[in-house]
């Protein structure tokens, strides 16, 4: 059965970074929503269940001061996961905000954790 993976985390936990890397290596298409949601803003987690596909999640998180200095080093660089930039006071907002999957939605799907110690972003050992 085909499997939709999707992947969810806070600003700047590595979600483009993981995004890409799987997609290469399970050989599937990256949907970059990041561009998308330069031009719209949708809710953070889809609820709609899709026929006839397998769906993966992965929760991709790091430290808040880990993520706060990628997000600023991205705003500067401008490099292959830039899509926008990404003030100080709209990362902590949107930190704030951040919810992480709670225990029914565990319960109702198969989450997995990813965490910046498995992650390589940027050059930078997460």
């Amino acid at each position: 059965m085909p499997v939709v993976h999707l992947i969810e985390g806070p600003v700047g936990a590595g979600k483009s970074t993981f995004a890409a890397s799987l997609a290469t290596r399970i050989e599937g298409v990256h949907i970059a929503l990041d561009e998308w949601f330069a031009h719209l803003f949708s809710a953070d987690r889809p609820r709609a269940r899709l026929e006839g596909f397998e769906l993966a999640i992965y929760v991709v998180d790091a430290p808040r001061d880990i993520r706060r200095e990628r997000v600023r080093r991205r705003n500067a660089e401008k490099g292959p996961t830039f899509s926008m930039v990404v003030p100080d006071h709209i990362f902590e907002i949107a930190s704030d905000l951040w919810e992480p999957p709670d225990e029914f939605e565990r319960s109702e799907s198969a989450i997995e954790d990813v965490t910046a110690t498995s992650l390589q972003i940027s050059g930078v050992n997460a």
